[in-house]
C-alpha cells in the first residue's frame, strides 16, 4: 500500500491520477500545487556577468606542448660533455625496439587451432566462445564435407577458452570431442580448450 505522500507525488506527476484522488487528497494536492507555483515564481536569476566573473576567477594555465618539450629535451646540450642528441636518440630507439619485441612476442604466442563439428544435415555452423565474446556471425565453419564435418581454423592466444557451436543459427551445442567442459549456466555445457 502506498503512503499518503507517495500518492500525492504520483498525482503531481500524472494529471490523470489527480482526477481519481479522494476529496481530502485532492485538497492537499491543490495546496502542494500552490506551494510549487510560489517556489517556481521565486527563482533567483543569476546576473548577466556571472559567467564572465567565473571565467575571470579561474587560474590561467598554459597548454602543454608535449611534442615540443620532447624535441627540446633531445636537442638541449647536457653538462656531461657527451653528444646529448645521440645518447637520447639511442635511448628512444631502444625503447621502440623493446616495445616492438613485446608486441611481436604477443603475436607469436597465438596458435592455430582447427575446430571440427559433425552435422551432416545442418545448413550452417558457427563457432562462438570467450575468444569472440560469444558473438555469432564472426566465425563460420566451412562444410559439410563428404563425411558431414564442418571445419574452421583460427588463431588463439595461449590460455583457457570456452566455446560452443551454433547450428542453423538457433541450436547452441557443446563440442562432443572436447576433453573438458563446464556448465554454461543455461542448462547446457560449454566446451573448454586449453592451449
Amino acid at each position: 500500500m502506498k503512503r499518503h505522500n507517495d500518492r500525492i507525488h504520483d498525482a503531481l506527476d500524472n494529471p490523470k491520477l489527480s482526477e481519481q484522488m479522494a476529496d481530502v487528497d485532492s485538497h492537499r494536492l491543490e495546496a502542494y500545487r500552490r506551494v510549487l507555483a510560489r517556489l517556481e515564481n521565486a527563482r533567483i536569476q543569476p546576473s548577466d556577468d556571472l559567467f564572465d566573473r567565473i571565467i575571470k576567477a579561474l587560474p590561467e594555465k598554459e597548454p602543454k606542448h608535449i611534442p615540443f618539450k620532447t624535441v627540446r629535451w633531445i636537442w638541449t646540450p647536457s653538462e656531461s660533455g657527451f653528444a646529448p642528441v645521440l645518447i637520447r636518440a639511442a635511448a628512444i630507439v631502444l625503447v621502440m625496439l623493446a616495445v616492438s619485441l613485446i608486441v611481436l612476442n604477443i603475436h607469436m604466442k597465438r596458435l592455430q587451432k582447427t575446430f571440427v563439428f559433425h552435422a551432416p544435415n545442418a545448413y550452417s555452423v558457427e563457432l562462438v566462445g570467450t575468444f569472440n565474446q560469444w558473438q555469432r556471425g564472426s566465425i563460420a565453419l566451412r562444410g559439410p564435407d563428404a563425411d558431414g564435418n564442418w571445419v574452421t581454423t583460427i588463431k588463439l592466444p595461449a590460455g583457457r577458452h570456452e566455446y560452443m557451436f551454433v547450428v542453423d543459427k538457433t541450436r547452441w551445442l557443446a563440442d562432443p570431442n572436447a576433453k573438458l567442459s563446464r556448465p554454461d549456466g543455461f542448462g547446457g555445457e560449454n566446451s573448454i580448450l586449453e592451449i
